[in-house]
């Protein structure tokens, strides 16, 4: 699917490039606006013979016309980075692949021996490890996510999360952890933006908005369904602290929360890697949700404040989209 943050990066890779041309499994695309020729292969999950049939007949005449002046470029499509990789190994195209998830994926084993780079967001975001792959952080929007010049309350009572309502996103920890710490603090509320992103997630997300309408939750969790991009500033200063609980790769939901300078608990190990929470006598790394949760409500204003700006400080040095962009280019162009 050819998703909002897709967009952009077509566009501004787009601007380095004397022509671009994007193929998306999206069967209801757009022109992005920059006028670059959108492809649509019309991928149907569940009948990948035909989709693959109909995927490689649209590529394969789009690589062979311009085999000695074109770079591919896959944006977490390992299935049909595979499909296509075999072929621009053979006709020496370079073909990069960007994979952020800390799952073993089949297909990007597969492909791995036939490309020539995978490129990743931090060292912990990809299963594979080597010459061939390349990291080189997140690419953060910071014009459209904004720059909060307004401080979370302190200590941080309004929670929010923002993403997907899978199971794989262990909302339930999350709702766990801000029950546990109200004993602390029983002005803690925590809202959902999102909704589930497949059918099968569709009965877990029905049984936490059950749970929510339940007389000890009702008052304090609650789920506000999704929310575009472009709002996720805006839906910021509403609240005070982002919790989140998925442990994989560096989600863009966290880096996003950071620039907009909202206090963050999280589960996820990239993040406090990312971010040497240690170095600031936190120790979150080696704690539960609930825990971080209790021990943030009790730190300092200015210990709060100082972990606000460090952390801002290296998101938008390693994580902005103009300088993602610009790493992203040097290896696909091998500068």
């Amino acid at each position: 699917m050819l998703f909002s943050h897709q967009r952009s990066v077509a566009l501004k890779l787009s601007e380095r490039f004397s022509r671009t041309t994007v193929l998306t499994a999206d069967s209801k695309w757009q022109e992005t606006g920059g006028g670059i020729p959108i492809i649509s292969s019309r991928w149907v999950p569940g009948k990948r013979f035909l989709s693959a049939v109909r995927f490689l007949w649209l590529v394969t005449p789009v690589i062979l016309k311009d085999r000695g002046h074109i770079v591919v470029f896959s944006h977490m499509t390992e299935v049909q980075s595979l499909l296509i990789a075999p072929l621009c190994k053979l006709l020496g195209i370079d073909h990069y692949l960007w994979f952020a998830h800390a799952r073993k994926s089949p297909y990007l084993l597969l492909a791995y021996p036939f490309l020539s780079g995978v490129i990743t967001s931090t060292s912990g975001s990809c299963p594979v490890s080597g010459k061939k792959v390349h990291v080189i952080g997140q690419g953060i929007h910071l014009m459209k996510t904004g720059v909060s010049h307004q401080m979370p309350n302190i200590p941080p009572i309004k929670w929010y999360h923002i993403g997907r309502i899978d199971s794989s996103k262990r909302i339930e920890l999350i709702i766990e952890a801000v029950k546990e710490a109200r004993k602390c603090n029983d002005k803690l509320s925590v809202d959902f933006f999102g909704l589930p992103s497949e059918s099968v997630s569709t009965l877990y997300y029905k049984s936490l908005i059950e749970l929510s309408k339940g007389e000890n939750y009702r008052s304090w969790l609650h789920f506000r369904g999704p929310i575009s991009r472009n709002d996720i500033y805006k839906v910021s200063q509403m609240y005070d602290g982002f919790i989140h609980a998925f442990d994989g790769s560096l989600d863009k939901a966290l880096l996003e929360s950071v620039i907009c300078r909202r206090v963050v608990v999280t589960l996820n190990n990239e993040f406090h890697r990312e971010f040497a929470d240690n170095i600031h006598g936190w120790g979150y790394a080696n704690q539960n949700l609930g825990d971080q949760l209790i021990q943030t409500l009790s730190q300092k204003p200015d210990s709060i404040l100082n972990l606000l700006e460090s952390r801002y400080e290296i998101a938008t040095n390693k994580h902005s989209l103009e300088g993602w962009i610009k790493r992203l280019y040097g290896v696909l162009v091998d500068e």
